[in-house]
């Protein structure tokens, strides 16, 4: 008999406690046991009743511990539901481990002057942490400059999770411990017997040729090897087949290379980032990252068929990296621009994971940013995937 295991489930429409109630209970008996801690992600018509929301799967599920987010779409086992009330909830059984919540508020961030001083700050070891859960409000905190710092503290540590979302309209967005709203970032450590897979698809294929770059300021590229950033840029354009041509069109990423002892680079080798804008006098183009001198960049580009192959290949190589061993749970952050938007029809992300593993249980939430490792470190992604496995070691 398996000692860890995991149940959730996906429901739609507005706040009803009885439902609430309902799905709690129904959870825990499915579990055979009381959990031991659950992820929530409800739309942001459930954020005006949270206490009472969070207090009721509580009791009726017997939670000690809840965290989650808002969203603007939720993902359960085979469904993903875009833009309509509900909320997506996963049981986690596993007695024994360590849960350390750590409450980031935003002005936490400026008092620390240095990454070393976070496990300091957080009184929590480096080598007792085996997954970083991490839940942003993406209005209200550095992200980018704190992966980069939680990063040194807790070397080889993942950090999986994404950054909350609620109405598109609104520059609202809602992380939560328990009934408490947190004005941050929320990081859960996970300590115990137990392993992870974490898996990160960006859904880019590399175009043109990978060159050195060797010239930059800051975040603006100017030089490619021996041309002007945009020439390269421009001459890969009208290099793409015509089919490519058509979807294009703000479709054309910066890939920076994660290694440079690579001989021939392909998806998944390169650190994806957007592109903001160029300098026909300059020849410049502007990039959402600090690239360095002599790093390898090669423009990618994105399309629905390359996002799906991409993510089935990640989860295929999972599986063979699990040996026979089957995960007891997923959770999952997918991007606003991916579902319907992307691939033109429903459930995709969802029902790709349960091809490849069969009946896990499944949550998650379309998210404004999605956090997971590439290479060596945790970086927040866009337009991405981000998926951790849970098993038993």
């Amino acid at each position: 008999m398996n000692r860890f295991s995991s149940v959730s489930t996906i429901v739609t429409g507005y706040y009803q406690e009885a439902i609430v109630q309902k799905s709690a209970a129904m959870l825990r008996t499915e579990l055979g046991q009381n959990p031991t801690f659950a992820v929530v992600f409800a739309t942001p018509h459930y954020m005006d009743q949270l206490h009472d929301f969070i207090e009721v799967i509580r009791v009726h599920g017997h939670v000690p511990l809840v965290v989650g987010t808002s969203a603007w779409g939720l993902v359960g086992r085979t469904a993903e539901v875009e833009g309509a009330p509900g909320f997506s909830m996963m049981f986690f059984a596993m007695p024994g481990i360590k849960l350390t919540p750590i409450e980031i508020e935003a002005d936490s961030f400026q008092k620390i002057d240095q990454p070393k001083t976070w496990s300091k700050w957080s009184q929590v070891d480096s080598e007792a942490v085996k997954l970083w859960m991490a839940f942003i409000d993406p209005f209200q905190f550095p992200i980018e400059d704190w992966l980069e710092e939680w990063s040194q503290a807790y070397p080889g540590v993942p950090v999986f999770g994404g950054l909350a979302s609620g109405n598109p309209q609104e520059q609202r967005a809602t992380v939560f411990h328990n009934d408490k709203v947190i004005s941050g970032a929320l990081a859960l450590a996970l300590d115990g017997d137990f392993g992870v897979q974490c898996l990160v698809s960006q859904g880019c294929r590399p175009i043109g040729e990978p060159l050195t770059i060797t010239k930059v300021n800051e975040n603006v590229l100017y030089s490619l090897g021996s041309l002007p950033a945009l020439e390269v840029l421009n001459t890969v354009y009208e290099e793409l087949p015509i089919a490519d041509k058509k979807i294009a069109q703000g479709h054309i990423f910066a890939g920076l290379a994660m290694s440079e002892y690579v001989d021939d680079f392909k998806s998944g080798d390169f650190l994806i980032r957007n592109i903001f804008g160029a300098d026909p006098n300059t020849g410049a183009v502007s990039i959402g990252a600090f690239p360095r001198v002599g790093q390898t960049l090669q423009y990618q580009l994105r399309d629905a068929q390359t996002a799906s192959d991409d993510f089935r290949s990640l989860l295929l190589k999972a599986e063979e990296d699990l040996g026979g061993c089957t995960p007891f749970g997923a959770l999952i952050c997918t991007c606003t621009g991916r579902g319907e938007k992307l691939f033109k029809s429903s459930h995709h992300d969802a029902q790709m994971i349960d091809q490849i593993f069969p009946g896990i249980s499944l949550a998650g939430f379309f998210g404004n940013g999605e956090i997971g490792p590439v290479g060596e470190r945790s970086y927040a992604h866009g337009y991405s995937v981000s998926v951790v496995l849970f098993y038993e070691i």
